[in-house]
């Protein structure tokens, strides 16, 4: 379990430029990093226990 939120950038940095092109250009592309902004940010409260987990979040 990683207490460091992991950005896309990060985690595909030799993406990045392509990421960011993409960001700017595909509304659907920019949606889904959203998404994975919000998701990824939860998880990270989660695991280091600033937000608690609550029943739709635990498996």
């Amino acid at each position: 379990m990683s207490h460091v939120p992991h950005e896309l950038a990060e985690e595909f940095p030799a993406d990045t430029d392509r990421i960011y092109t993409l960001n700017q250009s595909d509304s659907h592309f920019s949606k889904l990093t959203e998404q994975y902004r919000t998701v990824n940010r939860d998880i990270h409260r989660i695991e280091t226990n600033t937000t608690p987990a609550d029943a739709g979040y635990e498996k």
